[in-house]
This record gives structure tokens, sequence and C-alpha cells, in this order.
């Protein structure tokens, strides 16, 4: 058996069960047709499971080498894997067309970043550079910046890196010290960035550094943020030739995970760069990259968790230990396999409620972000976009939670054998860990959530959303016994709402972290409510096993996780003075 073997169907099952995105067209795009669509992912699959999977733990027990002329080797294999990533055009898979993209649906794209990271997270680390540099050129680069690096970027042969992080402040990015200096039409960036993924390697002719700097003479704080495109190497305007520029890697992070990516200290010695956009707005432009990183980081949790998902599957179907409790299912050995195991069975069905409703939810989210894009300057438009901004703090701080906790349950049933490398799963646990701190804290998301996104438009996105799962509740035939349970959850829901937007900032903040995780559990109570009504549909055929699971998946989360709303409301409701009101030496 396959270590890792792609999900395809599932996200087949999605599409056109689920969501009926095939159904007048993939998000607009009338001419992907879902035989289409379905060779693009089976292909996909096969290139993470025989490509980038191989390469995971080749990659954690090598990493990467850092010389003292300041470059850096990426692990054995990662140079020719990135070689075919770039040549099969998966590196340009949702980039526009207008730079030599194949401008796929959000939809389409979040199915193949769930494979790629499955397979190997640390790799698909240094991808995705043609969409990331496009969001933020496209939105405020001048021209010559564009027709210079964004065809370039999109075919993969030069790459890209955030620089955003400094020593001395994380994500309070408005203490930022590094300053840029005007030289007729460009400026010389100086300053010292920390944690920047894909800073330094060799898998690319060049990379191109997006820099947050501050202007001389700019306001303090996030209001005097500029950005800047800052390259490795300055390509000569006539000849295209490549001469350095006073850009250095200083040395690369010893982490706890993700040992294939590096991770640098790059240094900017007067580097020259161009600005993007205006001066002083380099943070909202930033943060168009920022919110679709943070939305990617559901769909690479996702991806880990399913990987560890199926580790153990097998493990535990395999690994004969104890006997089972049910005398009706013992075998004539001295042993059974652990699957006989009640809470074996508990610990799996925990695990696949959380993935496959992790699942719905990102492609969902893509699905908003596919109708923004194509109903661009209608009304749908701007109320898809709505949802966008409401969700993305749940997408990211919330599905990064639980489908960690969900890779460590499968690390939980390996027993020790999930502490040893040989299994993969320990593996898994370390490199997912970074996801609930990268592109901000978990913690800053949900404040985020309930100070700022719920209160945008007067509620109004708030306000749809409910309406939409009370439509969905109630267009339940009588007897689905799963809809009561999400309408209990979503009257929690809607209390919680009505008391964080009425409350003071501090209350609120002090509550935002339960009133996150009660969101986001409403949130796969709605996927679950439509995945079980289509695997329902779907009774009677050939693959009736398939949809029993399903259901049965589908029981599991509303009976025994989504109760856990009361208590959420209860954290909610809670009382925080006290809290603040304690020394800070007390702690």
């Amino acid at each position: 058996m396959k270590p890792y073997t792609a999900p395809v169907d599932d996200y087949l099952f999605l599409m056109q069960d689920v969501f009926g995105l095939f159904e007048g067209g993939l998000a607009g795009g009338a001419d992907l047709a879902p035989d289409l669509v379905e060779a693009i992912l089976r292909e996909a699959g096969r290139f993470a499971e025989d490509v980038l999977q191989p390469l995971n733990a080749v990659g954690d027990a090598h990493g990467c080498r850092y010389h003292d002329d300041g470059t850096v080797t990426a692990p054995p294999g990662f140079r020719q894997a990135y070689a075919q990533f770039v040549d099969a055009g998966w590196n340009a898979l949702a980039a526009p067309a207008r730079w030599g993209g194949q401008q796929m649906p959000a939809t389409v794209a979040t199915a193949v970043e769930e494979f790629c990271n499955s397979a190997n997270q640390s790799f698909t680390m240094y991808t995705g550079w043609g969409l990331y540099a496009a969001l933020m050129l496209e939105a405020g680069g001048a021209e010559h910046l564009r027709q210079t690096y964004l065809p370039r970027i999109v075919a993969g042969e030069w790459s890209g890196a955030m620089g955003l992080t400094e020593p001395h402040c994380g994500s309070d990015i408005g203490l930022l010290r590094t300053r840029a200096v005007a030289e007729g039409d460009a400026y010389r960036v100086t300053g010292t960035k920390i944690f920047n993924s894909g800073g330094e390697h060799d898998l690319a002719e060049n990379i191109v550094h997006f820099v947050l700097a501050r202007i001389e003479g700019a306001p303090k704080g996030s209001r005097g943020i500029s950005l800047f495109l800052v390259p490795k190497s300055i390509p000569d305007p006539e000849t295209g030739v490549l001469r350095p520029n006073a850009v250095r890697c200083d040395g690369i992070e010893h982490k706890m995970g993700l040992n294939g990516s590096a991770t640098c200290t790059m240094t900017f010695d007067g580097a020259q760069g161009w600005l993007i956009g205006a001066p002083n707005q380099g943070l909202a432009i930033m943060f168009l990259l920022m919110n679709h990183t943070r939305r990617a980081i559901g769909v690479i949790a996702t991806g880990v968790a399913e990987a560890a998902s199926q580790r153990a599957a097998a493990y535990v179907r395999d690994r004969v230990q104890g006997r089972s409790p049910i005398p009706g299912r013992r075998s004539d050995a001295d042993a059974d396999p652990l699957i006989e195991q009640p809470d074996v069975r508990r610990l799996l069905l925990t695990i696949r409620a959380t993935v496959e409703g992790s699942r719905a939810l990102v492609l969902w989210t893509a699905w908003q972000a596919d109708i923004a894009e194509q109903a661009a300057g209608q009304q749908r438009n701007a109320e898809a976009q709505a949802s966008l901004d409401l969700v993305t703090p749940v997408i990211k701080a919330y599905l990064s939670d639980i489908t960690f906790d969900a890779t460590v349950l499968a690390q939980q049933l390996f027993g020790g054998h999930g502490y040893v490398t040989a299994t993969g799963v320990e593996q898994l646990v370390r490199d997912s860990r970074v996801l609930m701190v990268g592109e901000g804290a978990n913690a800053i998301q949900a404040v985020d959530l309930v100070l700022r996104k719920l209160r945008q438009d007067d509620g109004r996105a708030m306000a749809r959303l409910v309406s939409d799962i009370s439509g969905c509740i109630d267009a339940c035939p009588p007897d689905d016994t799963f809809a009561p349970l999400l309408a209990s959850a979503l009257a929690d829901l809607e209390a919680s709402t009505r008391h964080v937007q009425a409350g003071a900032v501090a209350a609120a903040s002090a509550g935002a972290y339960a009133y996150m995780y009660l969101f986001g559990q409403v949130l796969l109570g709605y996927m679950w409510l439509r995945m079980a009504a289509a695997a329902r549909k779907n009774l009677g055929g050939q693959d009736d096993a398939r949809w029993r699971f399903k259901i049965a998946t589908a029981r599991f989360y509303f009976e025994q996780m989504l109760p856990a709303s009361a208590v959420h409301r209860q954290r909610v409701f809670a009382e925080s003075d006290y809290m603040m009101d304690l020394p800070a030496d007390a702690f």
C-alpha cells in the first residue's frame, strides 16, 4: 500500500454532488468539463504520490545546507522534483493567463495544493509564487516590473520570498526598522528579515523578495509601511543577464520541523528595489497575499492530517494486539487487529470527521473566491468577497488547530511506534505545528474575527451566512436527525455573536478564541449536513459502502463533536475581568 493516496474521488464528490460546481460551468469556467477537472486532479495526485511523497522523509533527514558564501542547497532530489514540477505547469496552475499561467479556478487549485502538501509540505513551501507575485504586482506593480518579473516567476524560472518579520518584532509589523532611500526611479533597501521561507535555495535561477520597509520620513507604525520588489539578482534591461544585488542569506533556522524548507535570515545592505504601489500603502497590498496564505494554511493543514490519517488507518488494520471486546468479532488467533477496538474507531472517526469536514470547508471557501473573481462588479461578487473575508481567520486558525489535533491522534494510534521516525507520522506532527503560529498566531486571528471581521458592513456577511445555514437546515426532511443538532449549535453561535458584538473590547478579546471555535464547529456542521444529504442521494448504487461510511462519519460529527458548541458558548459568556486584574508577576 502506498504511504499516501490523493483523495481525488472525495474532491470530485464535493465538487459535483455537494456543491454542484459543474452545473453551468465551474464558477464561471464553462470550458472546464468534469472529465477535464478529473484528469487534472488525477495527474496532480499521481505527481504528489510518485514524485513528492518519496522525498518527504529525505528532506526531513537531510535538511537544507547553508554555505559560507551565503548560498543554500536544498535536500537531495528537490532540485530535480522542482524541475519536473514547473515543467508540468503546476507552478502556473492558478496564475493569470496574461503572464503565462493557466488561470484555473481556485476550486481546482485548492485540490492540487492539498495533494502536494500531503505528500511533501517542505517542498511545497517553495512553490506557488506564480500566483503570489501576480496578486501583489497586479494590484500595485508598475508595468515594467510586471513585464520583467511575472512571466519568469509564473514559469517557475524564478522563485519568490516574503520579507516581513524582523528580529525585534513578530506579528506587530508596525515596529519594523527596514528602511528605503529613494535613488532615481528605484530605492536602496537596508535591513534584516527573519523567517523568510525559501529566502535562499538552489531550485530556481533567481529569487525575488517582496520586502516591507519604511521610506525615510514615513509615518510611524503600520501607516508608514511600503512594499518593495527586491531581487536577489537584477536582470539587465537589454541583455537579460543577471547581476548580483546586495541581498545575502546570513543563515538558516534549525527548526522543529519542515527541515526540507529553507527558513532564512536575509540581509538587505542597500539592495536595489522598486516600490510596489503607492508609498505607505505596502501593508494593504501585502495583505492580499497574507490573506490568501492564511486560507492556504487551512488547505495545508487538511492535507497533512489526511496523510497522517491514511497511515494510521493502514496501521490499525494490520497491527495485531489485544482481543476484540465483542465476542462475535474475535478471531481464532491470539490477538485481533487494533481496528476491532471501539476506542480506536472513535479516534479514527474523530480524525475522518475533522479532515473531511475541513476539506469541504476549504473547497467552499475557494468557491467563494472564484465567485468573487468571476462576478467582478456584481452584487454576488461583493457578497462572496465579504464571506471570504469573514471566514479567513476561521480557516487559518480553527482548521490549523483541529487538524493538528487530528494528526496527533493519528500518531497516538501507532502507540510507541508513532514516536519513532520509521512510521513517518512523527514528522507530520512536527511539520504541521508551524501552521498555528505562521501568518499571525491563531489568537490574533480570533481577535481579528471578533473585533473586525464580524463588524464589517454592519455584520451583514455574518447575517447572510447564518441565513444560508438556516436555509440548509430548513430544507432537510422532517426525519433528518442531524438538522436539529446543527440548529442547536447555530443558536449557540447566534447568541455568542450578539454577546461579543455588544461587549467591550477586552471582554470580546477574552472570549474570542472560544467564539472562533464555536464558529468553526458550526461551519463544519454546515459542511457535514450538505455532505450527508448528498451521500444519501447516492445510496442504492454500486458504491453503497462508501456512502454509508460517509453518513456514519457525519453522524459521529453531529453526535460526538458538535455538542461541544454549548461548552464554547459558556466560555464566550464567562466573565474575564479577574484575569486582567491579576498582577503580571503572579504568573
